[in-house]
């Protein structure tokens, strides 16, 4: 079974519902009242001038039924559940991810063992940036220190010190904004998934044409994941634009 990770963006335009309210008008007797009815209609898609991320979205109800069929199976872990902690997700009607198994992973490295914070500023994307960078900056003597001292740490976390150079590998040229999603696709490849999807479009760019390092794991959208796979025709999203749904 073809093995996928989930980024965080994917999570985020999985939920396709808002919450709306809509009137409804009743006769009573000669009176006629009107009644606030909260309700659902669907996210606006991305306009004309997003029609590559428009195309990405319309491909995951697919993609999801992938995973119904047992030809895909979803994964993802803490760090990526952190990004999201502080958006509201509705995960109900209209959330494509919602009666969908996603298997947890844990991290090329686990960071709780390096930061000790407050939880909301543990989960702060800036102090996620510091800590690759500390990554990064690790030389063969720092490695050796942190090696003398793993015997608390889990298992991988062990493995991926002093495989640090591969994550070196795969951060060299990117932006400080984009070392989480290295994080992450480190951590994919070292637990032995196939895929990492994402609608990142620069992110993609940046690992499979910029960088062309071989990638074990591979930044990918959903367009391209379907073409991998040859399915040629889209899943319609459930929920039609411009319909109340209660």
């Amino acid at each position: 079974m073809i093995k996928v990770f989930l980024d965080n963006c994917i999570f985020s335009v999985s939920e396709t519902l808002q919450y709306q309210i809509s009137q409804k008008t009743l006769k009573w007797g000669n009176q006629v009242l009107t009644n606030d009815i909260l309700g659902y209609a669907r996210k606006p898609l991305p306009d004309d001038n997003s029609q590559w991320k428009r195309n990405q979205i319309m491909c995951i109800p697919t993609i999801v039924n992938l995973v119904y069929e047992n030809k895909l199976q979803f994964f993802s872990y803490n760090e990526v559940k952190f990004e999201g902690w502080k958006k509201i997700l509705l995960e109900e009607k209209g959330y494509f991810l919602k009666n969908v198994t996603i298997e947890f992973i844990e991290p090329a490295i686990d960071r709780s063992y390096f930061q000790s914070m407050d939880f909301f500023e543990f989960i702060d994307n800036k102090n996620v940036i510091d800590f690759c960078k500390f990554l990064l900056s690790l030389n063969n003597a720092d490695i050796k220190n942190l090696v003398r001292n793993t015997s608390n740490y889990p298992n991988l976390t062990k493995k991926s010190i002093n495989n640090i150079e591969r994550f070196k590998e795969i951060c060299s040229g990117l932006s400080d904004k984009q070392l989480p999603d290295a994080f992450h696709l480190w951590s994919a490849e070292v637990n032995g998934l196939d895929y990492f999807l994402t609608i990142d479009k620069r992110f993609i760019n940046t690992m499979n044409i910029t960088k062309k390092i071989n990638l074990n794991c591979l930044p990918i959208s959903p367009e391209k994941l379907l073409e991998k796979l040859k399915v040629k025709e889209c899943i319609l999203m459930e929920f039609q634009k411009n319909k109340f749904i209660q």
